[in-house]
């Protein structure tokens, strides 16, 4: 089975605007464009058991997660949210914004990355 069909959930990568230095505001300081996105498909999950427990009760506010993509361009600037409309799993996790904190390639061969991020908010589980 490929990496590929494991990946069963829908997230959308938002990567902050860059900033030009000739761009500035009224006191001089350097104005962010605005950010891009793209929508990838993932696997995301929880680091330990613990936290599906928390997270399924809406305990939890802030966990670790590993989130498995299929190769792509990926700093821990960017964010990985999750929007349990745009997901076709059932019942899925709840909208929920990821920021990355790790951007491994796993083995270093290139198959897949193996993103380790914290959740930021998000609660309970859609659907139920």
């Amino acid at each position: 089975m490929s990496i590929a069909s494991r990946l069963t959930h829908t997230v959308t990568i938002e990567r902050p605007g860059t900033v030009d230095p000739d761009v500035v505001d009224d006191y001089g300081q350097p104005i962010a464009g605005s950010p891009t996105s793209r929508t990838v498909k993932a696997a995301i999950q929880p680091k330990r058991a613990e936290e599906i427990a928390l997270t399924t009760q809406a305990g939890a506010t802030a966990a670790d997660f590993r989130i498995y993509l299929l190769p792509l361009d990926l700093t821990t600037a960017d964010a990985i949210l999750h929007d349990a409309q745009d997901c076709p799993m059932r019942p899925d996790l709840p909208d929920s914004r990821y920021e990355i904190t790790q951007v491994p390639d796993a083995a270093g061969l290139g198959h897949h990355l193996e993103v380790e991020a914290k959740l930021i908010g998000g609660v309970g589980v859609a659907g139920s």
